[in-house]
Parts: structure tokens; C-alpha cells; sequence
């Protein structure tokens, strides 16, 4: 995990890693999209969902945002996708809210 952080810190602001948890339909995929917007293509993050598709979901719902062909592109180019639950999940599931906050 600690690895993941380091190579996608952004050297020019302190980070923060938090975990976004809730059930179906109480509006993660939404509150993702408002961060998105509100920070653009700069943004330095790991998105882990349960599958691949997820992702995929959210990079498709980015295309809503006020980013232009370009950034949009940057920014797709820039996700990275984990296929199984084990190659992060393992971390993530067992952390609570309290506990999310790695850095």
C-alpha cells in the first residue's frame, strides 16, 4: 500500500487517503464525480471498487464533468485499475472510517 501512495504523491501538496464506504445507491459514485470536478485532471488518486466495470463506470460518468476531449483523455489515461479483490481490497476492507486516513 505504502508504495501505491508514494508513486502517485503529488510532490506540490500534501495528500490525504480516505475511504469512501457506503451501501448501494447512498451516492459514492456521486460524491467521487464532485471531487472530480472540483479538482480536474491534476488530481493525484487510487478509486478501488469491487470490479473492473465499477471503474470503468465512474471513468464513463467523468465524461459529464466540464473537462475538455483532452483532459478527459489525460485523465483516463492516468487510471489505474486493479482486477482482483486481493490486489487492494485486502487493505481496504478491513479499515474502518477512523482508520482510513493513511497520511
Amino acid at each position: 500500500m505504502e508504495s501505491i501512495v508514494s508513486s502517485l504523491s503529488c510532490k506540490h501538496i500534501e495528500h490525504n487517503i480516505k475511504l469512501i464506504k457506503g451501501p448501494q445507491d447512498s451516492g459514492k459514485t456521486k460524491l467521487i464525480l464532485a471531487i472530480l470536478a472540483s479538482i480536474g485532471h491534476t488530481l493525484c488518486c487510487v478509486v478501488y471498487a469491487p470490479s473492473a466495470s465499477d471503474i470503468v463506470g465512474i471513468l464513463n460518468e467523468t465524461k459529464n464533468l466540464n473537462m475538455s476531449h483532452d483532459q478527459y483523455k489525460q485523465f483516463s489515461e492516468k487510471a489505474i485499475v486493479f482486477e482482483r479483490t486481493c490486489d487492494l481490497g485486502a487493505d481496504f476492507g478491513h479499515m474502518s472510517a477512523e482508520k482510513a486516513k493513511l497520511i
